[in-house]
């Protein structure tokens, strides 16, 4: 974890402590429709501003009236995924969100605003990494955690962690996100974040710029990036989203991690044969160092307000149906600011 930027100057963890999310969360309500079978990423969604029974969502800037969940989620439309939200209901949303691990709703947070992460508390960098590590788990939740085992000083074991786990999506469903937020890299509002190989991830940007976030993963790790200000004063300056401020932190911190050789960098590329049927391999790219500007990317909508609601009664996290405690675990790593150990398996 690094949970800010100069402990002398700030001890809170901002890692722990819960924000608003922004648009950050739209991939965990696309999932949950696409895994209830309302949607798939070709599905046409109404894009139109509107009102939804007193709530009148903005796209912000100019947007298609119809577009696909697939460019939906690229371009971050926030009228689309209310619409999504209005289909899945926001009961079974809020059921979603704690199966992924989220552990600060409240019953204030029932209404559509929750589509823009518009939440009475907000999520914690940990969560949202530990979030989105369940896509590339093929849809299984990993509870985080910092302790691996603890031994005395004779070496007899005192304590090893028990992973707990849980599955919240299908394994296609989680494939389908993960095709979906690879393409927010390729030519969404995450194009700053884009790295060679396997990627896939999202911005959040929230009213006044006060949470800029950009959640990011491989296929071995995921992590949350968030910048903003522990006392909630509003970014300032130019371009004050999370595709600008956020993603690039994204990049060069994965780009490092990859220098290092502390992750695996991008596949070779097996390349046609030549005529001699001898077998080419194509050497993966190197990935570059930092660079002082990356590429940027158009602000997104993070602006949520609440509409009038009935509170949902929401489940205590610790007593969700399908979990299942093992020996081993999911490791936290060390990112910008949260992170968790993906992959296909525990």
């Amino acid at each position: 974890l690094a949970g800010g930027v100069d402990f002398s100057r700030n001890q809170v963890n901002m890692a722990l402590v819960p924000r608003q999310p922004g648009s950050a969360i739209k991939p965990l309500i696309y999932a949950a429709a696409i895994d209830q079978q309302l949607i798939d990423d070709d599905t046409l969604l109404d894009n139109r501003e509107r009102d939804f029974n007193g709530y009148r969502p903005r796209n912000g800037g100019s947007a298609p009236s119809r577009v696909t969940v697939r460019q939906a989620l690229a371009h971050s439309y926030n009228v689309a995924a209310v619409s999504v939200l209005e289909g899945l209901g926001v009961e079974r949303a809020a059921d979603y969100l704690q199966r992924f691990g989220v552990s600060t709703l409240t019953p204030e947070d029932a209404s559509l605003a929750m589509a823009l992460g518009g939440l009475h508390r907000g999520i914690s960098p940990v969560e949202m990494a530990s979030a989105y590590a369940v896509f590339a788990a093929d849809g299984r939740w990993h509870q985080p955690y910092f302790v691996e085992r603890i031994e005395s000083g004779d070496g007899a074991l005192l304590y090893r962690h028990r992973d707990r786990s849980r599955q919240v999506v299908r394994k296609d469903t989680a494939a389908q996100v993960t095709s979906m937020l690879a393409d927010v890299l390729r030519y969404g509002t995450g194009r700053a974040a884009r790295i060679s190989g396997q990627a896939a991830g999202k911005t959040g940007t929230t009213t006044s710029s006060r949470d800029l976030w950009f959640v990011g993963y491989t296929p071995e790790l995921s992590t949350a990036v968030w910048v903003g200000n522990s006392d909630n004063r509003p970014i300032t300056g130019g371009a004050a989203s999370g595709g600008v401020r956020a993603a690039p932190v994204w990049r060069d911190y994965m780009s490092a991690l990859r220098r290092a050789k502390l992750v695996a960098g991008p596949a070779p590329v097996a390349a046609q044969p030549p005529a001699g049927g001898e077998e080419v391999v194509v050497p993966a790219p190197v990935e570059p160092a930092p660079a002082d500007a990356g590429a940027t990317a158009q602000p997104q909508g993070g602006t949520a307000q609440e509409p009038p609601a009935a509170p949902v009664p929401l489940a205590p996290a610790d007593s969700l149906p399908g979990e299942s405690v093992t020996g081993n675990g999911t490791q936290q790593q060390a990112p910008a600011m949260a992170g968790a150990e993906g992959g296909s398996g525990p």
